[in-house]
């Protein structure tokens, strides 16, 4: 479903990807690993066309992603969950929603869209009259994601949702997108946390200083040297080669 080829994106002057490749194929939950600084939100950035690329290519469904502006990638049915979250928070919980089906024109979809956000985020539907700045943390990721779904997407681009929750409510919000992957929906996931995220996600790609340096399916990940070191603080283990695949 989604391909890319030699990444090379940043900031001005400023390169961030250097040579990135992966690929999610349709109905897969792929998470892409790394610390702070790694180039995971940019990579998003990337695919939604918030950053321009140096180089490369970003393919959707077999169509070029590489110069097209964002309005255009949701078009496509790409949906991206920011880290910042990017809420109204003066506005109500069910006109945030409304503002994530904007360019749909079947009031019927939006409808039944609204119906399903609701029957899969019950404290969302008990307080849609609410002003989404009274809401806790986990509430206002939960309506993120609610507003994320209400076009529809084909495919969900998910930015460190664990950040600034609670362990219980992060893993509140990652057993929602395993429910949502089961159902058919194709999740890349970014995060920091690795541990907790390769137990959800069935492959993964681990970013480092720009780079893709591992990937694999997630028990083999779980499992390798440099994961368990550099990661989990269980081994010591050498920092592998450039993307190097298990």
């Amino acid at each position: 479903m989604l391909e890319i080829r030699d990444l090379n994106a940043g900031y001005g002057h400023l390169q961030v990807l250097w040579d990135v490749s992966l690929k999610v194929d349709k109905g897969e939950f792929v998470a892409l690993l790394g610390p702070n600084g790694a180039g995971k939100t940019t990579t998003l950035q990337a695919i939604m066309g918030l950053v321009p690329l140096s180089s490369g290519t970003i393919l959707f469904q077999g169509k070029s992603l590489s110069a097209s502006p964002t309005h255009v990638v949701t078009g496509l049915g790409i949906s991206l969950v920011p880290q910042d979250l990017s809420l109204f928070v003066n506005m109500s919980v069910r006109d945030n929603l409304l503002l994530g089906a904007y360019t749909v024109r079947d009031k019927r979809r939006v409808k039944r869209s609204m119906q399903a956000v609701m029957d899969l985020f019950p404290v969302l539907a008990a307080r849609q009259r609410q002003m989404v700045g009274t809401l806790s943390g986990g509430e206002r990721q939960m309506l993120a994601l609610g507003r994320c779904l209400m076009s529809e997407p084909s495919m969900l681009l998910v930015d460190e949702p664990s950040l600034g929750l609670a362990p219980k409510l992060v893993i509140a919000v990652l057993d929602t997108l395993k429910r949502l992957n089961q159902q058919g929906a194709t999740i890349l996931l970014v995060e920091q946390n690795v541990k907790t995220t390769l137990r959800y996600a069935s492959r993964a790609y681990v970013l480092e200083q720009g780079y893709v340096t591992l990937q694999g399916d997630s028990d083999d990940l779980l499992r390798h040297e440099h994961i368990q070191h550099s990661y989990l603080g269980t081994s010591r283990g050498l920092v592998p080669d450039t993307s190097k695949e298990i």
